[in-house]
């Protein structure tokens, strides 16, 4: 067993470039492999048993709280859900007796951090089963091939959202007229409810659009340079990447920033790209085939992020991932903003095996042949999103057991074994950041000013306020006008000084740390109505209220506990 060939079986009508992309890059792979990683604690959150259960799933996706949307399919019917783990719920149906829709479109959902999940459909198609509906690829005559669903002309096609506990809501549907929709897919959500999906007018425009509410807006399309798009994937900074195929001569294949920048192209060299994916750095990670050259008759396949090699197979530790001359088998890769990638290979003996790429090395997840507590059967193949790791290294997976069995698990790091753990006892941070282990770099008001840190940054606010009032003159009637602009000078850095000061501690009243029996807020008051009269510079009283305000200041850094 050797590669996928992730080519369109299209049925009746011609299949666009959006869905061309689709059967190029979405995961397409023969069954293979997997077991519970070291480092790692396993959560099952779907299995072949219990409420809104289903004998297959595909294309999972987590958010940063850990909930997980994915597919799920039977003979009769195909659902999109969520779950955490405890719980699961139905957030569209297709073909039941409660379905409100026909079909999927891609089936592939997008979930946010409130937990509102995206994704395509139909509601006036019928029902399709497709392999691909089933999360693998079916073996015909020593190749694999990959269906999607296809439609007849007019059906409805649309982007929806549901938070799963209740009706889903249309955002974007298609239409008659000529700027209306023909088709739309591949949404994707960020945690500001920004959705980004490919779509093509009536007029035979292709882009990539955004929605929000009821705003509508073209990001790109191929009225300018490009001549089809698709592929889109957005990040919580309203930044999309996407894959297209240029206005050129011949139609170069590439991959885009946010700016409509190339990130790569098979004019570089390569035969094949992924679907990109963006974090919230804006760093794009996506899969590549590099056409061979010279004596080197091995294809190199490999991760690359902002057209850098991340991991290579050309060390002979993956296999090639092609059936034929013509085509790689590109299997779906994810990146969060640590900038780690999951992504699935084939080695060069034809395992089935998913990895996690961190700065510190190559961490092996599962592998064909590996086991799962709970399950006799061992794991055969495993399937990641375009969504399938979160911040927190959680991990969202579809793992197929050689017996056939389906399961959508989660891994969540326990902190022993993974490279370059500088927390090995807190779960949720790899490096000590701003806060230390134990302690999250969470700044929860928006001030610009991490949790952790807001007491002594009060305190060294404190003391820079503390200098400037020391610099204080009085203006006088003998005071001459050099002299009286460097004292206004000063008093505006006393009051600029003042409301850092001020705004942080009223901001941050219950985030500071104070010495046990102190009286926070009667400090604060009497600091700042003595630093509000310090600058009354033409007052006669002003050498007094200076050293008051001095003094006040003192008071008041003398309650926060901070360690000097």
């Amino acid at each position: 067993m050797s590669e996928v060939d992730c080519r369109a079986n299209a049925v009746g009508k011609k299949v666009t470039f959006i869905y061309a992309l689709l059967a190029l890059f979405l995961i397409c792979s023969p069954h293979s492999s997997f077991a519970q990683p070291a480092g790692f604690k396993m959560f099952q959150i779907a299995g072949p048993n219990g409420a809104a259960s289903y004998p297959y799933y595909s294309y999972p996706a987590i958010n940063e709280n850990g909930e997980v949307c994915f597919r799920g399919a039977s003979n009769t019917e195909t659902a999109i859900l969520k779950g955490n783990g405890s719980s699961r719920s139905l957030v569209g149906v297709a073909n039941s007796s409660a379905s409100s829709f026909g079909s999927f479109v891609s089936g592939i959902c997008s979930i946010n951090a409130a937990g509102d999940v995206v994704f395509d459909a139909c509601t006036d198609c019928p029902f399709q089963v497709v392999e691909e509906a089933l999360g693998y690829g079916t073996q015909s005559e020593g190749t694999f091939e990959t269906q999607t669903a296809t439609f007849d002309e007019g059906v409805d096609k649309g982007i929806y959202k549901s938070n799963g506990s209740g009706t889903a809501v249309k955002l974007i549907g298609t239409g008659i007229n000529p700027t209306d929709f023909k088709s739309v897919s591949l949404p994707t959500i960020n945690k500001f409810g920004d959705v980004v999906f490919a779509g093509e007018l009536n007029d035979g425009t292709q882009g990539v659009w955004l929605t929000n509410g009821g705003n509508l807006t073209a990001i790109f399309d191929s009225n300018g340079s490009f001549a089809s798009l698709g592929g889109p994937f957005v990040n919580d900074n309203a930044e999309a990447t996407f894959a297209a195929r240029e206005d050129s001569s011949p139609n170069i294949t590439g991959l885009y920033g946010p700016t409509a920048n190339r990130v790569v192209s098979q004019a570089d060299g390569f035969s094949h790209l992924g679907f990109p994916v963006i974090n919230n750095s804006g760093s794009i990670a996506y899969l590549a085939k590099r056409i061979p050259t010279g004596f080197n008759i091995i294809p190199e396949n490999g991760v690359y992020v902002n057209g850098q090699p991340r991991v290579l197979n050309s060390s002979g530790a993956f296999a090639t991932v092609t059936v034929d001359s013509d085509f790689a088998g590109a299997r779906m890769l994810a990146i969060n903003d640590l900038g780690d990638i999951v992504f699935s290979a084939y080695r060069a003996n034809g395992n089935s095996v998913a990895f996690l790429s961190l700065d510190g090395g190559l961490l092996k997840l599962f592998e064909t042949g590996d086991s799962i507590p709970g399950y006799s059967s061992p794991v055969q193949t495993v399937i990641v999103g375009r969504e399938s790791i979160n911040s927190k290294r959680q991990i969202a997976l579809v793992v197929i057991l050689q017996d056939a069995t389906h399961l959508v698990v989660r891994l969540e790091p326990d902190g022993s074994t993974l490279p370059q753990d500088s927390c090995p006892d807190d779960p949720n941070k790899f490096d000590q950041g701003v806060c230390g282990c134990g302690v999250a770099d969470f700044d929860s008001n928006a001030d610009g000013v991490y949790d952790c840190e807001v007491t002594q940054v009060l305190y060294n606010y404190s003391l820079d306020l503390s200098t400037l009032i020391r610099k204080l003159k009085p203006i006088t009637a003998k005071t001459s006008k050099k002299k009286k602009k460097q004292i206004n000078a000063i008093k505006k850095q006393v009051a600029t000084q003042r409301t850092l000061v001020f705004d942080l501690a009223t901001g941050s009243t219950t985030l500071v740390q104070v010495h046990t029996g102190a009286d926070y807020l009667k400090m604060f008051n009497g600091m700042k109505k003595a630093v509000n009269k310090s600058l009354k510079i033409n007052s006669s009283a002003f050498a007094k209220n200076k050293r008051k305000a001095i003094g006040a200041v003192k008071k008041f850094q003398d309650v926060l506990n901070v360690t000097l």
